[in-house]
């Protein structure tokens, strides 16, 4: 169970920063 949360923490994690590099791919950048 604790691998399986840690996995869905990795992908919100990814899906956040894909969306952050959508909307503003600059600040993304030196983020």
């Amino acid at each position: 169970m604790k691998f399986r949360n840690w996995f869905l923490l990795i992908l919100l994690f990814l899906a956040t920063g894909i969306n952050a590099q959508i909307k503003n791919p600059v600040k993304f950048k030196f983020t």
